[in-house]
């Protein structure tokens, strides 16, 4: 009992340097964070939206870990040894991803786009999956895509958002990407935080 904790003690010790940086990053105005997720899913979904193509979207907005393999403490470390503003960035992510939020809290997005899955939340995958299924009926060419809420450092020069699509059982794939604002403009940064997935 006793070493466990001392454990936990030493844990908290060797993170207040880290939990210090993440003191908290204000509120983004919503047209800046509608226009960051909106570069963001033409980005990465842009082929998509060839034609008369669109995006859909599911509704629950979240993060992605895998349970058990990442944890706050180890995002944030991998965040803090690519510099102060990664962490920023990487600290605001966390938590403005702890709270339930739909698509609808990034504020009116440009790419064409449907959003699915309004009212589901979250749920259990057994639960969840019966529901999806439906979706993909309803648009079988187009994979359904999963994004978080963005992070950003406190200069807003670099954001962190999870983008995934998943086609049900049969392929998909995500990642926590991070960007960098160089010179006004948002672009895909040699950073990296958190975990990645193909199935």
């Amino acid at each position: 009992m006793l070493a466990s904790n001392m454990n936990r003690f030493l844990k908290t010790l060797i993170l207040l340097p880290i939990l210090a940086a993440c003191s908290s990053v204000p509120e983004k105005p919503a047209d800046s964070v509608s226009g960051f997720v909106s570069f963001a899913l033409e980005e990465k979904f842009g082929y998509l939206l060839d034609g008369e193509g669109q995006l859909v979207i599911r509704d629950n907005v979240a993060m992605y870990t895998i349970e058990g393999l990442e944890t706050r403490e180890s995002f944030l470390r991998e965040a803090e040894s690519q510099g102060p503003k990664v962490l920023e960035a990487a600290c605001d992510y966390w938590e403005k991803n702890q709270e339930e939020r739909t698509v609808k809290d990034f504020g009116r997005l440009t790419p064409r786009h449907v959003v699915v899955g309004k009212g589901w939340g979250v749920m259990e995958f057994s639960e969840w999956y019966p529901k999806f299924e439906k979706v993909l009926e309803q648009y079988p060419y187009s994979p359904v895509i999963g994004m978080s809420y963005p992070g950003f450092s406190k200069d807003e020069s670099i954001a962190i958002i999870y983008l995934g699509q998943t086609n049900g059982g049969r392929n998909g794939g995500g990642e926590t990407i991070v960007f960098e604002k160089i010179a006004g403009v948002w672009r895909r940064s040699e950073f990296h935080v958190g975990m990645s997935w193909r199935g």
